[in-house]
């Protein structure tokens, strides 16, 4: 069972890290989903850590940023 968002986020600024929610319901990773992943990216200077359950809306999502 995955940690809920909440849990993440608290174990991040645990540490020093941000955390930001963009759920994806599966196989429907859209342009918009992609848009503010790309505009997440653009606001972090360092690694970025997606995770789902799979991995596979990680991918799609990330495939369709860079291409945004």
């Amino acid at each position: 069972m995955q940690p809920s968002y909440e849990e993440v986020a608290e174990a991040a600024r645990g540490v020093g890290l941000e955390a930001y929610y963009l759920p994806v319901v599966p196989e429907s990773t859209s342009f918009d989903h992609a848009r503010q992943l790309k505009d997440l990216f653009s606001k972090q200077a360092g690694p970025i850590l997606a995770y789902c359950a799979s991995g596979m809306r990680c991918v799609g999502a990330y495939d369709l940023a860079n291409r945004a």
